[in-house]
């Protein structure tokens, strides 16, 4: 597999990173590198191959030895745009000139991109390999393969190896509109959630509105509503001047419920709240 060149955005900067689509770019700075003179790389930026390229010089050089003429073999404006890169890229804990930096200096092989692209949609057209097999052939990655299949509209709907084909969109949407939750439409159907959650995509159901309708349906019918814990109960305790805390530690209950009951009799947030400095003070008084 031929050897690759990556480049960021988030470290070369937008400008620099244009030029490098345009393959303006024909250096570039590193801490260390295993290739020679000759050899040839993918260049990638931001993981998506932008064309190949072959080394064509290599020296270990230090800051000072860096002039104008690097910084633009590079993309860059000024030899300070080329340090700021540096810095982004992780030379930012010492001065500049305290490291050693690989100057590699590269030249585009555009006639050996257009041969392998006719290569990789002959493969595409007349074989059923894998985009990583066909990659290997050509001696190029997947992501180039496949960038070039999205191209000329030789894309590969594959499914993966472990695909339940037994778990149809229809089943998992007959379970979601009996008001199953997803766990339990996932044990139901005997499957991994994420499983559940892709067919639901595949539906037209978005994460989000899968996660509402979750929460609605954690906290609907009498499950969590405690009968016994009634508004009459809470006020008898309430006007009995307890906290509450006391009031809930009393009916066996949470807090939560305590409130809810004060506010279904009109005892607002703030109302409580004042009457609870009230009892505190008194208590401190007396």
């Amino acid at each position: 597999m031929m050897k690759q060149l990556h480049f960021t955005t988030k470290v070369l900067g937008p400008l620099a990173a244009y030029r490098l689509k345009e393959h303006q770019v024909t250096q570039t700075i590193r801490s260390h590198s295993s290739s020679r003179v000759g050899d040839q790389m993918e260049v990638m930026l931001d993981k998506r191959p932008i064309g190949l390229a072959t080394y064509i010089a290599m020296d270990v050089v230090n800051w000072e030895y860096l002039n104008l003429d690097d910084a633009r073999r590079g993309g860059f404006d000024t030899l300070d745009d080329l340090g700021q890169a540096l810095k982004r890229a992780g030379y930012r804990f010492r001065p500049l000139h305290n490291y050693r930096f690989y100057r590699l200096q590269f030249t585009w092989l555009k006639e050996h991109v257009e041969s392998r692209k006719d290569k990789i949609i002959n493969l595409l057209s007349k074989s059923d390999d894998s985009y990583e097999e066909i990659g290997k052939q050509v001696e190029v990655s997947r992501q180039w393969v496949h960038q070039v299949a999205k191209e000329v509209g030789l894309t590969r709907n594959r499914q993966p190896h472990h695909y339940r084909s037994d778990i149809t969109i229809d089943r998992v949407l007959d379970c979601y509109h009996e008001d199953l939750l997803v766990n339990d439409i996932a044990q139901t159907l005997n499957c991994n959630l994420s499983t559940v959650r892709s067919r639901l995509r595949e539906a037209g159901i978005s994460k989000s509105e899968c996660q509402s309708r979750s929460m609605k349906l954690a906290w609907r019918g009498d499950t969590h509503y405690r009968d016994d814990v009634t508004v009459d109960g809470v006020l008898k305790l309430y006007h009995s001047n307890l906290f509450i805390k006391a009031i809930a530690r009393t009916l066996d209950c949470n807090q939560a419920t305590v409130r809810k009951r004060l506010r279904v009799a009109g005892i607002s947030s703030s109302a409580n709240f004042s009457r609870g400095a009230k009892l505190r003070w008194s208590l401190k008084g007396s």
